[in-house]
């Protein structure tokens, strides 16, 4: 359904206002600390926040982190329950339709202290690999080789310790949309139905991978090639610029950027989908009763 795009749009939207107002008032934080004229420049202060002040920053940014983390992981799961009532309202004879309104409400009432915990664990493991990737930088300035062998070991592990905690609450996200289970519960769950399964979940997220980042740079070419063309011949400005290389520089960041926000739900919607197909197989001894009927003509074809 197009409604999903929206998702993506309002939740990115929101993003950048709550971003905007933690900058706010991290300003207004900020000025508590004790401030003073600098040596170097006259123009320059000397910002130093001390005691309270420095916990209340701490606390900002723990807040911002999980803030972002909580508006991603809802915006996760309305996707992945807007698949689940599109998967479990068609049969082979009839396409069913996805339920968008009903995923919000979902989000936002029924699951939304299940969704706060998955972001909170996510965020406590941020935390520690920014802690353990600042341990490492310092680690580098100094000889010590052991401890440079440490931090770069210890990142190692956060890192991967990071990507399991992702992967299962996607899974956790996807089994909650289905089962209506609390998150402890459809992890442990999710995490069962994708060991069961892992062949088909590999493969699959595989594929989506390799379509989103086929996908990303194909519009990064096409953006470039516009803003070229018609800089250089449409306008007739190109002798005014000097250098393409920053002008095309900030195309591609903004490009990546834009284009990530709305193909990187192709990865929850994959998960969503792999879910579903794999509960309705173990429910009916291996032979999926819902989809709708594009899918089982599929399925026919390759069984």
């Amino acid at each position: 359904t197009k409604r999903i795009v929206f998702v993506s749009l309002l939740y990115s939207g929101l993003a950048f206002l709550g971003f905007v107002l933690w900058t706010v008032g991290g300003v207004f934080v900020l000025s508590l600390s004790e401030i003073s004229a600098s040596d170097e420049f006259a123009q320059a202060k000397n910002i130093e926040p001390q005691g309270f002040v420095g916990f209340l920053l701490f606390l900002m940014v723990f807040g911002l982190i999980w803030g972002l983390a909580f508006l991603r992981d809802q915006s996760r799961f309305i996707y992945v329950s807007s698949v689940a009532s599109y998967y479990f309202s068609s049969t082979p004879a009839l396409e069913g339709r996805s339920d968008v309104a009903g995923a919000f409400s979902l989000a936002l009432f029924t699951h939304a202290g299940s969704i706060a915990l998955g972001s909170l664990i996510h965020t406590l493991f941020t935390l520690l690999r920014m802690m353990v990737e600042s341990m490492e930088t310092e680690s580098r300035q100094s000889d010590n080789a052991a401890a440079q062998i440490f931090a770069c070991v210890a990142r190692c592990i956060v890192s991967c310790l990071e990507g399991i905690i992702e992967y299962l609450s996607e899974s956790a996200y996807a089994f909650m949309a289905v089962s209506g289970q609390p998150y402890c519960e459809s992890a442990w769950n999710g995490f069962l139905v994708n060991l069961k399964h892992c062949v088909k979940f590999i493969f699959a997220f595989q594929q989506a991978k390799a379509f989103v980042f086929l996908g990303v740079c194909s519009i990064v070419a096409v953006n470039c090639s516009i803003f070229y063309v018609s800089a250089e011949y449409l306008t007739n400005d190109g002798y005014l610029i000097d250098s393409y290389a920053g002008p095309i520089i900030i195309v591609i960041f903004v490009t990546i950027v834009v284009a990530s926000v709305f193909l990187s739900l192709l990865d929850d919607i994959v998960m969503g989908m792999l879910i579903c197909v794999a509960i309705d197989m173990d429910l009916n001894n291996g032979r999926p009763m819902f989809g709708p009927p594009a899918f089982h003509e599929k399925l026919a074809e390759v069984l």
